[in-house]
């Protein structure tokens, strides 16, 4: 399986018809969007930068900057992004965020929270077939993490029947 099978894309987000944004707010988004689209994302990650200084509040511009810093590999900052994005009243939204702090996780190795978060998306959208997908991933790849650590105290007990002096 390719690693790109793990990935969600940060969803286009849409200004969701706030007539109250300050038009730099959502230019900002757009052009974000755009270097996003195009891999640039230093870019967009400044864009979003901009745009979260008129909205820092902002769940969506939270999950953006999450998923670009996702992509740079910074998965803390990207933890903590997503999930702040998760203070949103938007079911979609949650459960994107969900998805993509279990992608997050499980490219950390934290496989029991990737399976958590994992476990919240499909809550919210029991139909994402890439979230089940991702779910079962991690529960297998948590499973045989645990078998060498399972290994090793195995080891270490009979070790310590035939050597009674440790």
């Amino acid at each position: 399986m390719s690693d790109s099978r793990l990935l969600l894309s940060v969803l286009c987000i849409a200004l969701f018809g706030v007539s109250s944004v300050k038009a730099g707010y959502a230019d900002a988004v757009r052009q974000g969007n755009k270097a996003f689209a195009k891999k640039d994302y230093s870019a967009a990650l400044e864009q979003y930068r901009a745009a979260e200084t008129d909205l820092p509040t902002s769940p969506e511009i939270d999950y953006n900057i999450g998923g670009t810093l996702f992509e740079q590999g910074k998965f803390e900052e990207a933890v903590d992004k997503f999930t702040r994005a998760l203070n949103t009243t938007d079911p979609q939204l949650a459960a994107s965020a969900h998805f993509n702090l279990g992608n997050t996780y499980y490219r950390m190795q934290d496989y029991l929270k990737a399976i958590q978060s994992f476990e919240e998306s499909l809550k919210m959208n029991p139909k994402d077939m890439d979230a089940k997908f991702n779910l079962e991933l991690a529960r297998k790849m948590l499973k045989e993490n645990s078998k060498p650590e399972q290994q090793n105290q195995q080891d270490k007990q009979q070790q310590k029947k035939q050597d009674p002096q440790q």
